[in-house]
């Protein structure tokens, strides 16, 4: 017991070494964020990251940890040097993505004001809700529309008839759908004097930090000048934002989104006949589409109808079938 005990001690005082130096280690990484906010760098730098993972051998796993803990560091100095840029904001659409960006804009804007159908409770104090759309219209000077992607193209045409009857102008309205194809249209009929443009958050509900996370910002066809100001907004509050084009997006959307999907639903019907049972032969690959189900189970088989529903769905669904009876060798 006696030599049991003076391991312990020494492990102890190699801890508090261990702790001081993991202390000094955050320190510095704080200070790179600084600089790298200054210059405008993204937080995640692959190379670097995997220039540190080949030297450490074994003690890999450990040290994906500790990186993990500088980036969220940086992420937290930076978000905490951001001033408040002044503008009010109002969010249509307060479900999993609007209460998201709702607490990540009462950081940084004036005002945040939300409105949804659906009652809400433990709003907190700093963030304003309107039961009435107009007035939120009103009031604002930036209007997020984030209701489901299955009903967004409709809000966003109310949103329209409104501002047109209350002859509203020099405001920016956008949203944040998944797939454009049927919000673009009604962007396009909003009057000369409303600023339009579409963005796509490429993360979900669950991030720690928005700080350097990827917004793809995409101009309306004939009013692409209103981009130039939220790429400015968005990029002071520590977004980190790509600029494309609608089309060119939902093609790939289709392909990154609404084909895993497909296949992930496919998979959980697949095996839903087979009962329990089957747990006792899965393996990694199961697990791993398992995994991937219950992570998009509750988009629900709409959101798939509605992506795929584009113009392009149905050919790139049939250009997979094809593929699958090619690979599967029984054509």
């Amino acid at each position: 017991m006696d030599r049991l005990e003076i391991l312990r001690q020494e492990i102890n005082k190699i801890d508090r070494e261990i702790m001081k130096l993991l202390d000094r280690r955050f320190e510095i990484a704080r200070e790179i964020g600084k600089i790298k906010l200054d210059m405008g760098m993204d937080i995640y730098d692959p190379r670097r990251e995997e220039e540190i993972l080949s030297k450490v051998g074994k003690y890999r796993k450990i040290y994906r940890e500790i990186l993990s803990f500088s980036k969220m560091e940086q992420r937290r100095v930076i978000s905490e040097s951001i001033p408040n840029i002044g503008f009010k904001i109002g969010i249509v659409g307060y479900g999993r993505m609007g209460s998201l960006f709702a607490n990540i804009f009462r950081r940084y804007f004036e005002k945040v004001v939300i409105y949804d159908i659906k009652d809400i409770e433990d709003l907190p104090e700093d963030i304003t809700k309107s039961n009435d759309l107009k007035e939120l219209i009103g009031e604002v000077d930036l209007i997020m529309v984030s209701t489901p992607l299955t009903t967004i193209h409709n809000t966003v045409k109310e949103i329209r008839e409104i501002m047109s009857d209350m002859n509203i102008a020099n405001k920016i309205v956008f949203d944040i759908a998944t797939i454009k194809y049927r919000v673009v249209p009604e962007l396009m009929k909003f009057p000369s004097g409303i600023g339009v443009a579409t963005l796509h958050p490429m993360f979900g509900p669950n991030i720690e930090s928005h700080i350097g996370e990827k917004m793809l910002i995409m101009g309306i066809p004939g009013r692409e000048e209103y981009v130039a100001k939220l790429l400015d907004i968005f990029s002071r509050i520590g977004f980190h934002m790509v600029e494309t084009d609608y089309m060119i997006h939902d093609l790939y959307i289709i392909y990154t989104i609404g084909i895993p999907y497909l296949l992930g639903y496919t998979y959980e019907k697949l095996l839903k006949p087979l009962g329990e049972e089957i747990e006792i032969f899965g393996g990694p690959s199961y697990r791993l589409f398992k995994d991937y189900y219950r992570r998009i189970s509750g988009d629900g088989e709409e959101f798939i109808h509605f992506i795929l529903g584009h113009p392009l769905g149905k050919r790139i669904v049939e250009r997979l079938v094809d593929i699958i009876w090619s690979t599967s060798g029984l054509e």
